[in-house]
């Protein structure tokens, strides 16, 4: 909702300069740019909400204020920019070899990452991504194959960048965050141009659909690991939200606690 009201007050800025009190308006709009981005994202790029698919849209949605801003005089913050590079590069390590994304939480897979990602390197002049979202023709290859947000807790390894030829795993460490399931230490795996281990996602956003409950509720509907059929926990064991708290977000139950590292069979 907040993009839309960004880009809402960028037009308005952008397309009637004559409007009164024009000056006000911009430094409200640069202020929320701001707040959009850091409320949004961890300091070390990834989405705050624990799910495929809305991270991709949210930085489509930052891209366009860019576009917006070409017609006029206005200036996107560096602190933003920043941010907006990061989150792109995050959802580059992070996606498939066939460059969809992993899917996971309740959004399911974004199927077009290198037009996303094209954006981004065009606007923050990144020759990896720029690579990444033309197919080569343009740009330097990624530099890396591993790649970890020890915030985010998510992280992949890969052999390569052909998605013919080489393997990837992804693996999340996280269950705090808006649209989350209780998935923690699950692994994904992509190789040879086949997804060969994946998430079961999100069937419906209907409560009324049978799988939507074990989908969302049960770490056994994801390929992780449940002790005694007891699932993972989305609290603290204080009841504190792992989505505030995201240094407590390994907690699972009274079984497994792989943040102190305990584990009672």
């Amino acid at each position: 909702g907040l993009a839309f009201a960004i880009d809402s007050l960028l037009r308005y800025c952008t397309y009637f300069p004559e409007f009164l009190g024009r000056e006000k308006w911009v430094e409200e709009t640069e202020k929320r740019i701001i707040d959009f981005v850091t409320e949004g994202c961890y300091p070390d790029g990834g989405y705050r909400e624990s799910t495929s698919n809305y991270d991709a849209g949210v930085l489509n949605s930052m891209s366009n204020f860019y576009d917006i801003v070409k017609v006029g005089d206005l200036t996107i913050p560096q602190e933003f920019t920043d941010m907006y590079h990061k989150l792109g590069l995050s959802l580059m390590g992070l996606s498939q070899l066939d460059k969809q994304q992993f899917q996971w939480g309740d959004g399911g897979s974004y199927k077009n990452m290198q037009q996303v990602l094209k954006r981004v390197g065009e606007n923050t002049g990144d020759t990896e991504l720029l690579y990444y979202g033309t197919d080569g023709e343009e740009g330097t290859p990624p530099s890396f194959t591993s790649f970890y947000l020890p915030i985010s807790k998510m992280g992949s390894m890969r052999s390569g960048w052909d998605a013919e030829t080489d393997v990837q795993s992804f693996l999340i460490g996280r269950i705090g965050g808006s649209h989350s399931h209780r998935h923690m230490n699950q692994m994904n795996v992509f190789g040879y141009g086949r997804l060969l281990l994946g998430d079961t996602g999100k069937s419906s956003y209907d409560a009324r659909h049978p799988a939507v409950a074990w989908q969302s509720s049960r770490t056994e509907s994801h390929n992780s690991v449940e002790v005694n059929e007891k699932g993972q926990n989305s609290t603290t064991p204080e009841g504190g939200s792992m989505y505030k708290e995201s240094d407590t977000d390994m907690y699972m139950n009274d079984r497994i606690d792989t943040y102190t590292g305990i584990s009672r069979a």
